[in-house]
């Protein structure tokens, strides 16, 4: 009976420390409706954060702020940890929207000390010869919405820490397919090796200044999100992501080609966003201090392929 006694209080030591880490800590996730930043949003409310989700509410069908903050706020993990999160609508692509944004967390919650930039779309899918004459920076470029929308993103976190001299954290969501690339995805590997030579070269920017920001980049590989199961619809029609309705989990379509892409990659297997957040939030935590300018695959070594 003892022996069950330490044990209890050995676990509620360890998950009270663990806890300890993000407890009162302001976070940004931005796309934090669905997929990846939606599993970060709540890993960081199950450990006492206080989240703000950030996102352009554009598939209020399937994913909203609205949904997104109800979940994480009646989650019983996030009512014990006394977690926080509230939802912003705002547009990555648009520097002055994330500069606002900015000054409404901190006029909600009084600082910012994390960012996860984890917006971003898919596509284009198809050669170089298919991409239209007009597609460049137009609203479905992945160049735009992935590179441009974390390069605003970043202006607006590092614009406010400098100003105030405050030490800060952002994690980049870029891709596997920004470490290695794949045929008819050129646009999309574009801007995510672009994301990591953004990555790298504000995280050089930082290293000894005051503040001092430390900046790292997680590459996924394919997790099983809207953004992976919408690239059927280009197997099965030759539509683009945004030419058809998005594709549920539980669809018989994406139940019928779910093995076709967990057999090309190397663990044959998707990724699952929690596994993600908890790379994110490693990279946030005091363990990895000394951590920044780095990539990090999270894709069962296909990027090492």
């Amino acid at each position: 009976m003892k022996l069950l006694g330490y044990c209890f209080f050995f676990s509620l030591l360890i998950f009270s420390t663990l806890c300890a880490e993000f407890t009162g800590k302001v976070v940004l996730v931005t796309g934090g409706t669905t997929g990846i930043g939606f599993a970060t949003a709540m890993g960081f409310a199950r450990k006492g954060a206080k989240v703000t989700i950030l996102a352009r509410d554009a598939h209020p069908k399937y994913y909203s702020g609205a949904s997104a903050v109800k979940e994480i706020e009646n989650d019983p993990e996030v009512i014990e940890a006394k977690g926080e999160v509230f939802f912003i609508k705002a547009d990555t692509r648009e520097y002055l929207e994330m500069k606002q944004a900015i000054q409404t967390i901190v006029s909600h919650y009084g600082t910012l000390d994390i960012a996860i930039n984890d917006a971003g779309i898919g596509g284009f899918l198809g050669s170089m010869d298919e991409i239209p004459e007009n597609f460049a920076l137009s609203e479905h470029d992945p160049i735009k919405n992935n590179l441009y929308g974390t390069f605003n993103s970043m202006r607006a976190e590092t614009e406010y820490w400098n100003n105030h001299t405050i030490d800060g954290i952002i994690v980049n969501l870029s891709s596997y397919n920004g470490i290695r690339s794949c045929p008819t995805c050129s646009m999309y590997s574009a801007s995510k090796y672009g994301i990591i030579g953004l990555t790298k070269s504000v995280a050089l920017e930082y290293i000894n200044g005051s503040p001092r920001i430390r900046v790292n980049a997680i590459a996924p590989g394919l997790i099983d999100t809207f953004l992976t199961r919408n690239q059927v619809n280009y197997i099965t029609d030759h539509k683009q992501v945004w030419d058809a309705p998005l594709v549920p989990e539980d669809s018989e379509l994406w139940q019928k080609y779910k093995d076709t892409f967990a057999n090309n990659l190397q663990g044959k297997r998707l990724g699952k966003p929690e596994e993600l957040a908890n790379a994110i939030i490693f990279l946030c935590g005091p363990q990895a201090e000394k951590i920044t300018g780095s990539v990090f695959p999270v894709d069962d070594g296909s990027s090492a392929f």
